[in-house]
């Protein structure tokens, strides 16, 4: 008895150690990637994805990764209470792809930016939120030049100089991936955690010791990031190893995400069912949580008819 115990407790303390996540609390928060020359993995397809929390103390818009050399190329993706963001091919007409609405506060929210050489595709919490023709290579940076670069999360360098910095999304940030494929083209239900794979290009869950000095990169590439450091003047240190309090966390059946279920989860269960995504989205009038999740009550992976029968029985239990 003693002895599975202790494996439990061991077992819990290590469960605890990794549930950590990076905390951006200033505009200049920020964490270096290291550059590797020639590194053209993003040529056709991409996605830029991560887990991000606001609450009422941190909640200020800005960028959560960005790569970036003057005049050669800009890549980013971006987020605030209001809006995500983000592109991919560089100093281009087609500039950002933007979503612009409300994002709920002490909840979880998965964003990501998807390009797969037709289109690219914005989608918060699995709901399908802004897309556009897009099409081509996106410019890579060039090796030859001595114009500035930067890759970073949080804060980043921009300008001709590289001394200009944009500011840093603030809130709590679980992961970042990035990914040299399209991972996403219909509605799903986000992940609340990843694993590195064959098509993974960076990926920082930020499960590093507090006051750590880098965050591990669990990618092949093992680009582990520099915590405090880019060209910038301004920078600062992110803190590493905070947890947001007061989640919200809005159970299967729970079609209104209010938190719990109750009889106003029928209108927005039947909008989903009968009409979609979008238009479930449209009537929530914010995304508190994720169509899939939440619409899907029998967990088959779609929202359809026979999530009928268990939602009644989620409604009334």
């Amino acid at each position: 008895m003693r002895v599975i115990l202790t494996v439990l407790v061991s077992v819990l303390a290590i469960a605890h150690a990794i549930a950590q996540t990076v905390r951006l609390d200033t505009q200049f928060d920020t964490i270096q990637i290291p550059l590797q020359q020639g590194d053209t993995v993003l040529d056709g397809a991409a996605t830029f994805e991560a887990r991000i929390f606001m609450n009422s103390t941190y909640n200020g818009a800005g960028t959560i990764f960005r790569e970036w050399q003057f005049v050669y190329m800009d890549r980013s993706l971006s987020a605030g209470p209001s809006r995500i963001s983000a592109h991919l091919n560089g100093l281009s007409a087609s500039g950002e792809l933007t979503y612009t609405g409300p994002l709920s506060f002490n909840r979880w929210h998965h964003i990501a930016y998807v390009y797969d050489g037709s289109e690219d595709r914005l989608y918060l919490d699995g709901v399908r939120v802004a897309q556009r023709a897009n099409s081509g290579n996106p410019p890579e940076h060039n090796p030859n030049s001595s114009s500035p670069r930067n890759t970073s999360i949080g804060s980043a360098a921009e300008g001709g100089s590289g001394q200009t910095c944009t500011p840093s999304f603030r809130g709590y940030v679980d992961w970042v991936q990035i990914s040299s494929i399209a991972r996403y083209a219909e509605e799903f239900c986000p992940p609340e955690s990843v694993i590195a794979d064959g098509s993974t290009w960076l990926l920082y869950q930020f499960n590093d010791p507090v006051g750590s000095s880098s965050v591990h990169d669990d990618s092949s590439r093992h680009r582990d990031g520099l915590v405090g450091f880019s060209l910038c003047c301004c920078e600062t240190s992110p803190l590493l190893g905070t947890l947001p309090s007061n989640v919200i966390t809005p159970p299967v059946g729970d079609a209104d995400c209010s938190g719990f279920i109750n009889n106003f989860d029928i209108d927005a269960f039947v909008v989903g069912l009968t009409q979609g995504a979008a238009s479930w989205l449209a009537y929530q009038g914010s995304q508190n949580c994720a169509f899939e999740c939440v619409c899907d009550t029998n967990q088959d992976g779609s929202v359809n008819n026979a999530d009928i029968d268990s939602f009644v029985e989620l409604l009334f239990q």
